[in-house]
């Protein structure tokens, strides 16, 4: 029991730890443009990328991967949310739904109204799967990192510390006490390609939550970077292999979306973890979706017990 609580204590160090790294910009940078000059990724057609950072994280957290696009040839915008999910918006206070509508438009319009890439950070999935509700039609794929978006991140064996200070914290928010909306959100994604990017080494939150429905146009990938300073949940915003996944996808032609191949992630010497990669094929939508319709049926508000 002692060892246990102390490996607990000690990952969550490390998550706080890699948080502040990030914040102060004091991460490593990705070499990026090694990457593409020994072949492993390509220069980018140049389109237009909105960067959405999850529950309490501003740009700052999200400069890396900002970084890495532009070496590329992509535009790269900022959610310019304030401390997201804290700083909302008139049309939604706390959740800045209203804001991530109007950033996406912003961007589309930046982008000769053509499609744009999300690539969005832990809660901020949520924000970026939202957006595909009414404006799918302007969004070329969304990549999540570390991206919990399974109703059973707040039950059971699966709810982890960032859970319950998300849960504490945004007590009124609509994930949490609006299981129309988490059922309708939930019930689109897979409308555009969809990519989750999952460290297994996560303390923050369950990776099974980050796991996405199993269609055509989804994939779930995970990376393994045990011992590096940035595993974990706030590290993957800096983690190279998943900064080279991003590469992947995005480099793909507009219309034309395929699941990244083991052979790709090879070619471009990405670490996976194939066994909890290929194990996420098997997780189904219909469970979730009847998690969701029980909520629905039942009124109650809230999708968990917040007494805990």
């Amino acid at each position: 029991m002692f060892n246990a609580l102390y490996m607990r204590h000690r990952d969550l160090w490390h998550e706080f730890t890699n948080a502040m790294k990030l914040y102060r910009g004091g991460m490593e940078p990705v070499d990026m443009m090694g990457f593409a000059n020994n072949g492993l990724v390509r220069q980018g057609d140049g389109h237009c990328a909105l960067l959405m950072q999850g529950f309490l994280e501003n740009n700052v957290f999200a400069a890396s991967v900002n970084d890495s696009l532009k070496t590329l040839g992509y535009k790269p915008h900022y959610f310019e949310g304030g401390w997201n999910f804290v700083q909302g918006d008139e049309e939604s206070p706390e959740w800045n739904l209203g804001h991530a509508e109007k950033r996406l438009v912003a961007v589309w319009e930046e982008n000769k109204q053509r499609p744009v890439s999300i690539i969005a950070h832990s809660a901020g999935g949520a924000q970026a799967h939202y957006l595909t509700i009414e404006h799918a039609d302007k969004i070329r794929n969304i990549i999540t990192l570390a991206a919990p978006i399974r109703p059973s991140m707040f039950t059971g064996d699966y709810r982890a510390p960032l859970s319950d200070v998300f849960l504490r914290w945004c007590k009124n928010h609509p994930v949490v006490n609006d299981p129309k909306l988490m059922r309708e959100i939930y019930a689109n994604i897979g409308r555009v390609p969809a990519i989750s990017i999952i460290d297994v080494n996560d303390a923050g939150v369950h990776p099974m939550t980050c796991i996405l429905p199993q269609t055509n146009l989804t994939q779930n990938i995970f990376v393994h970077s045990a011992g590096q300073d940035y595993s974990g949940h706030y590290g993957i915003w800096a983690n190279p292999d998943a900064h080279k996944i991003i590469a992947l996808v995005l480099e793909q032609p507009l219309g034309c979306y395929s699941k990244l191949s083991r052979e790709q992630l090879k070619r471009a010497e990405v670490k996976i973890d194939w066994d909890a990669t290929l194990s996420a094929k098997n997780n189904k939508l219909e469970d979730e979706l009847k998690f969701l319709d029980r909520a629905v049926a039942q009124q109650s508000g809230a999708l968990v017990d917040l007494s805990r």
